[in-house]
């Protein structure tokens, strides 16, 4: 009888807990559709061939003067002036204004070094509407010298303040 009644026991323990586990688990939700492109908002691939359709279609921002404080820096013996990095980080601001600020480097391939293009990120800025900016450098090294050639800007608004879901965006945020 106590065969019994311990075998009982354990499989009425299997099947409540077997029962308990199966009904906590989440539905598994299906995989995304891949032929479906999502023109706005963008959400930044890190490729170069990407990254520069993302920046013809950003907001142009002029490089004219920075370009030539460049110049004037590289003369002077400015450390900045021969670091894409730190050329990235002096034209955005080399604060941290928001929660977090992500640089990364991209170049076309591997054997081609002499142009780049520098994503700066910042997420949870300080700001009632906008939650993030992407600003997208694109710069070429000619004679030892790096310079800007193009540069744009993208944001991202806070869930409540934009027309579209989250992602980043060629409108500003309102």
């Amino acid at each position: 009888m106590k065969q019994f009644f311990y075998l009982a026991s354990l499989v009425t323990s299997l099947l409540f807990f077997g029962c308990e586990e199966t009904a906590k688990a989440p539905p598994v939700p299906p995989p995304p559709a891949k032929d479906t492109v999502s023109s706005d908002p963008v959400t930044p691939k890190n490729d170069f061939n990407s990254l520069s359709t993302l920046l013809s279609k950003a907001k142009n921002l002029n490089v004219d003067a920075f370009n030539k404080s460049i110049i004037v820096a590289d003369d002077a013996k400015e450390g900045w002036a021969k670091s894409p990095f730190m050329i990235a980080l002096e034209y955005t601001g080399d604060q941290l204004e928001s929660e977090s600020k992500k640089i990364e480097v991209v170049a076309p391939g591997p054997e081609t070094r002499d142009q780049i293009i520098i994503t700066i990120t910042e997420d949870g800025l300080l700001d009632d509407a906008m939650k993030g900016s992407l600003t997208i450098l694109k710069l070429l090294q000619k004679d030892n010298l790096w310079q800007i050639e193009k540069a744009g800007q993208l944001w991202e608004c806070w869930p409540d303040r934009s027309k579209s879901s989250m992602g980043f965006s060629t409108e500003p945020c309102s």
